[in-house]
């Protein structure tokens, strides 16, 4: 289903031997989404004042729609200042530094939505106002996307839409569970050496088409940054149970409820892989190549 494909470092290595870049960031949970503020703030760590970042994400959530893409109508572009406004002021709040890694002015940033998928805001940002970027993020779901979740995750289809058209991308997930309060503000903490690779990495023209895919293990904000671990996604599907509701008479209009049913963190896995090491409080990076077959 996946095939691995383990990118090259570059030998450059400090943030003043790059060239400007720009990156374009997305999600499938939706342009006011905490967790893309959050990816905003893990990325704009690792940036110069060289650099830019533009935002194109739905104008709602759109989760668990996978690659599907609107064709049956047009698509609506908003600017969204409104969000980037509020995400500024969040992070005034909360303290985080307001300079560039060099030291000078803030990084240049565009918000916009879409009343489409996370690929249709691949598809139209790469077709118009962000055909010149680099690299691509998407994120941070709310969410593991580890095993065959990735077949029907947004926040992973639009970085495999990047990674089509030729760019380096990343999607970006964090693991829920019911005894560990979600919370966003570790991220930029945890990213912070899994981005700096994948930014030194930009440069080599050798590995076509970086797919990766992380996930971030469900711990209590206190936790110490847990280890990060490459591994291969896990193969298996995810075993489902079906409710059939009562069946209603033929002369009934009514249809009958279907239901799907399954144990998200008791599912089979095999060892050593993405689910194996997450479920067990590691970070887990996945280097993919992006097939259409």
């Amino acid at each position: 289903m996946f095939l691995s494909a383990t990118p090259k470092r570059s030998c450059l290595q400090h943030l003043s031997d790059y060239p400007p870049v720009k990156f374009l960031l997305t999600n499938d949970d939706g342009i006011e989404a905490p967790g893309l503020a959050s990816l905003y703030e893990s990325l704009r760590r690792h940036l110069t004042s060289d650099d830019s970042v533009i935002v194109v994400a739905p104008d709602q959530c759109r989760s668990e729609c996978g690659h599907s893409v609107t064709t049956g109508r047009s698509l609506t572009l908003t600017p969204r200042p409104d969000v980037a406004t509020l995400v500024e002021e969040q992070r005034s709040q909360q303290g985080f530094p307001n300079k560039a890694t060099n030291g000078h002015s803030t990084i240049p940033s565009q918000w916009y939505s879409i009343d489409g998928t996370p690929v249709d805001c691949i598809r139209v940002a790469l077709a118009t106002m962000a055909s010149d970027v680099d690299a691509v993020f998407s994120g941070i779901n709310a969410g593991a996307n580890l095993g065959a979740c990735l077949l029907v995750s947004g926040t992973f289809a639009a970085a495999r839409e990047a990674a089509f058209q030729g760019l380096p991308a990343m999607a970006v997930s964090q693991l829920r569970h019911p005894d560990v309060p979600q919370n966003w503000d570790h991220a930029p903490e945890w990213l912070q050496s899994i981005i700096a690779t994948f930014k030194r990495n930009l440069d080599d023209t050798t590995s076509q088409k970086r797919l990766w895919n992380v996930n971030l293990p469900a711990l209590a904000e206190s936790t110490p940054i847990p280890p990060t671990i490459q591994c291969d996604v896990d193969q298996n599907p995810i075993p489902r149970r079906v409710e059939l509701g009562a069946l209603h008479s033929e002369k009934s209009s009514a249809g009958n409820p279907v239901r799907f049913e399954l144990d998200f963190h008791g599912r089979p896995h095999a060892k050593d892989t993405d689910i194996h090491h997450c479920f067990r409080g590691a970070i887990t990076v996945s280097h993919l190549r992006a097939t259409a077959g």
